[in-house]
């Protein structure tokens, strides 16, 4: 699924696997804050470099 408004990012929210994951995730989180990146390089092996 492809969440490319706000609306439907918010309407996912609201789904309840969002919310169990939301639930079971909560301790594994130390800050909730957004952070654009764009990336850089994708390489092989799973590499992914990127800049703020």
């Amino acid at each position: 699924m492809t969440l490319n408004t706000e609306a439907a990012y918010q309407a996912h929210r609201e789904t309840p696997h969002f919310k169990d994951y939301l639930k079971q995730t909560d301790k594994m989180i130390a800050d909730k804050h957004y952070t654009a990146i764009q990336t850089a390089y994708l390489g092989n092996q799973g590499q992914l470099h990127f800049i703020r």
